[in-house]
């Protein structure tokens, strides 16, 4: 008997209604997380990723989700007026929903907000911090929603979801990302502080040292024990080698 269990499996649940809406945006998602369907020989981090969109064969909904399929389940709902209108398929994702509430730490329901009725789609559901795009310029939406669906990933598997001691859910930590730069060319300076500021109205956490390192701490120490639980992003000017702290990391 094959026991093996995939370390992550991904869904994408939208109506068939919405298919011109949504189908792009999925496409985008799978496209970053699997593999470029127009490049087939090209490389990709291949994280199996399924649509739910159409009904199963002689059934009016899509194939039944079994989150324990494998180790972290992650399904992003793309909610819009077709989906709310349809109470069929609002049970669907409900029930989906439930199933990503046991096991604490396991598997991640994310609802996507695409228009302002999306907060009605389910009382179950009510409670759910949804991903809000309707406010955005349609050609904002799609990359604001690939960096959600790769954050969220990426938090899943990195950090643990939090239990409070009264068995309480909570979120688990944001990515941080640590910003190695030299401060000794200025456009690379610019560069770093221009990132900084564009992760500061992100969910994502960074370090800066300049405004992380607090008076009195001594810089090796600090960085050392921030570079571990870090992705490092290095703007690798001319100059940067040139930089002690730089070359440590």
């Amino acid at each position: 008997m094959n026991s093996f269990k995939p370390l992550l499996n991904v869904y994408l649940i939208w109506h068939p209604a919405a298919d011109a809406v949504c189908r792009p945006l999925a496409h985008a998602i799978f496209t970053q997380i699997n593999r470029n369907p127009e490049r087939p020989f090209a490389r990709g981090i291949a994280i199996p990723t399924y649509y739910r969109c159409l009904p199963a064969t002689n059934q009016d909904l899509p194939l039944a989700i079994d989150v324990s399929a494998a180790e972290h389940s992650v399904i992003f709902v793309l909610v819009e007026d077709q989906l709310v209108l349809d109470e069929a398929w609002a049970q669907y994702v409900a029930d989906v929903y439930a199933q990503t509430q046991t096991g604490p730490g396991k598997h991640l329901f994310v609802p996507v907000a695409l228009t302002g009725s999306a907060f009605n789609l389910h009382p179950d559901i009510s409670k759910a911090n949804f991903v809000r795009l309707f406010n955005l310029d349609a050609e904002a939406v799609q990359s604001k929603l690939v960096h959600y669906v790769v954050h969220a990933l990426a938090k899943l598997l990195a950090n643990p979801e939090r239990i409070t001691a009264q068995g309480v859910k909570l979120s688990s930590l944001p990515i941080k990302l640590f910003i190695s730069h030299t401060k000794r060319e200025a456009k690379a300076l610019q560069l770093a502080e221009a990132l900084k500021q564009a992760l500061d109205n992100t969910q994502l956490d960074r370090f800066f040292d300049s405004v992380d390192i607090a008076s009195g701490f001594q810089f090796d120490k600090e960085i050392d024990g921030n570079i571990e639980d870090a992705a490092l992003i290095a703007i690798r000017s001319d100059r940067y080698s040139d930089s002690p702290w730089c070359r440590m990391k």
